[in-house]
């Protein structure tokens, strides 16, 4: 059974996963941070992993990669 460290570490790396791709879909990092209405400087503390990302916004980012993946599927079908 995987220790509470272990799980931790996992999630995290979960959330920094969808942040990352989240920032790629959006176009840069200030541009999510506008989009998101954050400061540039706190998306850059969850981003280093100093701070870990509100479950909304990991929310929101994986809400970015599904519409990403929908918009990527449909596209060769027209």
């Amino acid at each position: 059974m995987p220790t509470e460290a272990a799980r931790r570490v996992r999630i995290a790396a979960a959330y920094l996963t969808a942040l990352r791709a989240a920032v790629e879909i959006s176009g840069g990092e200030a541009a999510l941070a506008s989009a998101w209405g954050v400061a540039p400087e706190l998306l850059g503390s969850w981003l280093d992993g100093e701070v870990v990302l509100p479950v909304k916004l990991y929310l929101a980012a994986l809400e970015m990669i599904r519409a990403k993946g929908e918009e990527w599927k449909t596209a060769g079908s027209h």
